[in-house]
C-alpha cells in the first residue's frame, strides 16, 4: 500500500502484487497477479460542474482493476539462461543470442462496483458499451522474438523483442446484459537487463513492459504496467571441501 501522489487530490490507491519466476531446462516462467483498488479522473472540472479548479479531479474509489498473467519463454539455444542474464546465478563470458517462442495467458480488466465506468456526463446513448461498469478479457496466445546477450569490460546488457498475437475473449455490460466477442488482438514483447558484474558482486537494472488492451468498435481500455527494478547481490565465496587424511596410506610396508 502506498501513495505516491497527493491523497485529497488523487484520494487513496490500494496495490497488491504477487509473483513468482522460475526456470525449469529451456522454459523461464513467469506468474503474476496484481490489483489497484482507487482511481483519479484528472480535470474533471471540465465536464463535472461539483468540481472546481482547486478541486479538479474525480475522486473513484470504488474503480478496480486486475490482472493475471501466465507467461512462458522457451529458448532455441540452450545457453541463454534467464537467471544468468538477470546476473542472479553468474554472468556470461561470451555473446550469446536465441530465437524464442513466448507463450502468453491473461486474464484483466476494470470495475467500478456495478457502476458505470464512465462517468454519466459523458455517455454516448448510442454506444451502449460506454455504460457498462465492467470490462474484461481472456486471452492466450504466442509471440515469437529474439533475445541477445553479452558482456564487456564487466558491463552485461541484453534485450528480448518479439511480436505477435493472442485469441482474445472479451466482454461488457449493456441494460444488464453481458455481451461477449471473440477476436485477435496483437501483442509484443520487450526487455532491456543491464549492469556490473564481477566474480563477487553484482548491480543489475531489470526493465519489463506489460501493454494489454481490450479493444471494442470506437472503445479502448488499455492495461499497461512499466516495471523497473535495481538488483544487486553478493556472491559468497565457495568453501573447499578438505578430504580426511587415510590413515592406511601413511603406514610403511615392512619387508
Amino acid at each position: 500500500k502506498g501513495n505516491a501522489r497527493s491523497v485529497q487530490n488523487y484520494g487513496k490507491t490500494n496495490f497488491y502484487s504477487l509473483g513468482t519466476s522460475f526456470t525449469v531446462k529451456k522454459f523461464y516462467w513467469e506468474i503474476d497477479l496484481r490489483t489497484f483498488t482507487g482511481y483519479a479522473i484528472k480535470n474533471a472540472y471540465k465536464w463535472n460542474d461539483t468540481l472546481s479548479p482547486q478541486e479538479p479531479n474525480d475522486i473513484r474509489s470504488n474503480t478496480k482493476s486486475f490482472g493475471f498473467s501466465i507467461n512462458t519463454w522457451y529458448f532455441h539455444n540452450k545457453g541463454l539462461k534467464m537467471n544468468a542474464i538477470q546476473g542472479k546465478t553468474g554472468h556470461y563470458t561470451k555473446e550469446v543470442q536465441s530465437f524464442y517462442v513466448k507463450s502468453t495467458f491473461n486474464i484483466y480488466g476494470i470495475s467500478n462496483n456495478n457502476q458505470s465506468m464512465i462517468p454519466s456526463e459523458l455517455i454516448d446513448q448510442k454506444n451502449s458499451k460506454t455504460s457498462s461498469p465492467f470490462y474484461t478479457a481472456v486471452d492466450l496466445g504466442l509471440i515469437p522474438g529474439y533475445a541477445y546477450v553479452n558482456r564487456k569490460n564487466n558491463w552485461q546488457y541484453s534485450g528480448f523483442l518479439g511480436l505477435g498475437a493472442v485469441l482474445q475473449s472479451k466482454y461488457y455490460s449493456a441494460n444488464n446484459v453481458v455481451r461477449g466477442f471473440v477476436g485477435l488482438a496483437p501483442r509484443y514483447d520487450f526487455r532491456i537487463v543491464g549492469g556490473y558484474s564481477v566474480p563477487k558482486y553484482f548491480v543489475f537494472l531489470l526493465t519489463s513492459f506489460d501493454n494489454k488492451s481490450i479493444r471494442f468498435q470506437d472503445f479502448v481500455y488499455r492495461q499497461s504496467f512499466y516495471s523497473i527494478q535495481l538488483v544487486a547481490g553478493y556472491r559468497f565465496p565457495k568453501k573447499e571441501k578438505h578430504k580426511k587424511d587415510d590413515p592406511k596410506k601413511d603406514r610403511h610396508s615392512k619387508s
